[in-house]
């Protein structure tokens, strides 16, 4: 599956966090300030003096301390760093920062931090965003990615938001366009919300609910319309989004043109189809799908199904009308289907009852 969220936010945002040259020196004149072994953890722990930040763990077995010794003097230290002159001549960097998250809605995903509006010094400005209590972490949850927040409040807010999004998804039954879900979010009487489009993407990047599909609709993560897992999933996206049936054929161009990078055999989508029963099989190497009213079964099987419905017998020329709106074949195929079923039978006045 490609995700579409970042692309949009790209091309929304322009921005990057805009930090001091001399950043380094300053938060290195900060850090000073702690005696010389809460210094040095301090710098491990957040990758200022070694390539990658390193873990408690490993810094407790330098130090042949506990690794929650190792926690508590990194608390220590934040507290201490917080009440120091030399913290306050990080304002202007903070401040920028504060200005790119109040244009996100006071919600980044931290992937997406790092991404778009981190373009150097990224071990120093996650950093400094943990020292100062203007942001907030939280962890990877089960619904939400890891992120950063302004204020504890958007936790909330974005689980509110999608909720009551999947809610309105699952009560429609269908996906929404981008400028549905702003309205819809904009409009929804119960969050009464005055956020801005940019804002809105963001929320929707931080969630892992819901997520936008190759064709740029939005829709809750488990619906194979939005991430497909397969040949057969794909091909459901390619029928739905289609006004008639689709010989298997062309249900692999279009696959192979819109989803993924590994090309897919024509014989394969015909072998996966067959046997689904979402797909129904209406005409020689053609399929549509059941939901759109396609009934499943041989032809005669059809017949069966339109004298059952009418409770009267049918014309000849009338059966056949309303078998080919459910198979796309010759009327002398009906007509053959007819007359080898026993089930049928051919009335005196040319009609046909079961």
């Amino acid at each position: 599956m490609i995700c579409f969220i970042h692309e949009e936010l790209k091309i929304m945002n322009n921005k990057t966090i805009q930090y001091q040259e001399n950043l380094k020196d300053l938060l290195e004149n900060l850090i000073q300030t702690l005696s010389k072994r809460s210094a040095d953890i301090v710098r491990r722990r957040f990758g200022l003096s070694v390539k990658t930040p390193q873990t408690l763990e490993h810094i407790g077995n330098l130090y042949n301390i506990t690794r929650e010794r190792v926690r508590q003097i990194e608390c220590d230290s934040f507290s201490r760093l917080r009440k120091q002159n030399e913290f306050k001549k990080l304002d202007k960097t903070l401040n920028n920062i504060k200005i790119i998250f109040d244009d996100q809605g006071g919600v980044i995903s931290e992937s997406r931090l790092l991404k778009e509006f981190i373009k150097e010094h990224k071990n120093q400005i996650i950093f400094l965003l943990k020292l100062t209590p203007k942001f907030h972490y939280y962890k990877e949850q089960e619904k939400v990615k890891s992120i950063w927040t302004t204020h504890p409040k958007y936790c909330d807010l974005i689980q509110q938001i999608i909720n009551n999004l999947i809610q309105i998804n699952e009560e429609k039954k269908q996906l929404f366009a981008q400028n549905e879900i702003f309205a819809i979010i904009k409009q929804h009487p119960l969050l009464n919300l005055k956020l801005t489009n940019q804002a809105i993407l963001s929320y929707l990047d931080a969630t892992k609910l819901i997520e936008q599909n190759n064709f740029g609709e939005y829709g809750p993560i488990h619906w194979p319309e939005v991430n497909p897992r397969g040949v057969k999933d794909k091909a459901y996206i390619v029928l739905k989004r289609s006004s008639q049936p689709l010989h298997f054929r062309q249900i692999a161009h279009k696959i192979n043109t819109n989803f993924g990078k590994k090309t897919i055999v024509d014989q394969t989508v015909h072998n996966e189809l067959i046997k689904d029963p979402r797909f129904v099989l209406v005409g020689r190497g053609l399929y549509a799908l059941e939901e759109h009213g396609f009934e499943p079964g041989t032809v005669a099987d059809i017949v069966i199904s339109k004298l059952k419905k009418s409770n009267k017998p049918l014309s000849r020329a009338k059966l056949i009308k309303q078998v080919q709106k459910q198979r796309l074949v010759h009327p002398n195929t009906i007509l053959l289907s007819i007359k080898t079923s026993s089930k049928i039978k051919r009335l005196s006045n040319n009609k046909y009852a079961l």
